[in-house]
């Protein structure tokens, strides 16, 4: 029986959607704890959101989210601002862990795919003819 390549990238959609949806809501909720009633977020308090949705998240992209929501909510860090960076940025897609064999690809500084970089060399005796 053959694959469906629609119904697999349906499939998947309905997935991220339904996780997307997931990880929203639950966001939500820890914006507003943290908050306490107030207007927004400090950094200190975004880091403690953050780490409750990834404990292995990276200082450079943590503070790079803060920056660009803290620029788009006009000096306030608010859950519709963090949303709105978070969209952007593919930050919900980063979240989400497909179980497989393989492992994720690996950026480096450039933010380009480190494929290349692990690749063996070609020896000096395959080169010659």
């Amino acid at each position: 029986m053959p694959l469906d390549a629609h119904m697999v990238l349906r499939v998947l959609l309905e997935y991220y959607r339904n996780e997307k949806k997931m990880k929203l809501y639950v966001i939500r909720k820890l914006f507003m704890e943290e908050s306490h009633d107030k207007v927004s977020l400090d950094f200190a308090q975004f880091r403690k959101v953050m780490y409750q949705i990834d404990s292995e998240m990276p200082d450079l992209l943590l503070a790079r989210l803060f920056r660009d929501a803290w620029n788009i909510g006009n000096g306030y860090l608010t859950f519709d601002s963090f949303f709105l960076v978070a969209n952007e940025t593919g930050f919900f897609l980063r979240c989400m862990l497909l179980r497989s064999k393989n492992k994720p690809p690996v950026l480096d500084l450039k933010e380009d795919f480190d494929t290349l970089m692990h690749a063996k060399e070609p020896a000096e005796k395959d080169m010659q003819l």
